[in-house]
């Protein structure tokens, strides 16, 4: 199912979730990632790879060999989305924000996560009005989330932080 006009919902929840949800599985996702990840990727015009557990072989194979991606020799992603409680273990800190359907996790097709990083801090601006509080750093994948912060409706200031 299209989530968005270019990306699916499979891409943004497990596969668990998607099987016992389908279509339905968008009720975790908090709705502001819908416009905000359209936003980032035509605003930098990147193609943005989040989970790829849906993935063929050929596409994995795709990617791996077009852009130099890691995929084919790494185990599907899953995780990278809405984390569901049961996997609190495994994926990272029992409140983490993928726990709320409000973070997601994704590698941008022909550039770095820092190019990414410094293009999303540059136009933090129009980003925050889609709810963009925090990017990470120091991973080399791209971090967003859109945690509540005390203060204004529209955050004025974008948090970095490093694990």
């Amino acid at each position: 199912m299209n989530y968005t006009d270019h990306f699916e919902i499979e891409e943004l929840v497990s596969k668990e979730i998607y099987n016992a949800y389908g279509e339905k599985a968008c009720w975790f996702l908090d709705g502001r990632l819908r416009i905000l990840l359209e936003t980032m990727r035509n605003r930098l015009k990147i193609e943005m790879v989040i989970n790829t557990w849906n993935y063929t072989s050929e596409q994995l194979a795709t990617l791996n060999s077009k852009y130099g991606m890691h995929y084919a020799d790494t185990p599907r992603l899953s995780a990278r989305g809405f984390r569901e409680p049961a996997t609190a273990n495994a994926y990272g800190v029992a409140l983490s924000q993928h726990r709320f359907g409000r973070a997601i996790d994704f590698d941008a097709i022909g550039i770095t996560a820092d190019e990414v990083r410094e293009r999303i801090i540059k136009d933090f601006s129009i980003y925050r009005i889609y709810g963009l509080t925090v990017i990470e750093t120091g991973i080399d994948w791209v971090h967003i989330d859109l945690r509540y912060t005390p203060g204004d409706s529209l955050p004025t200031n974008l948090i970095l932080f490093t694990k």
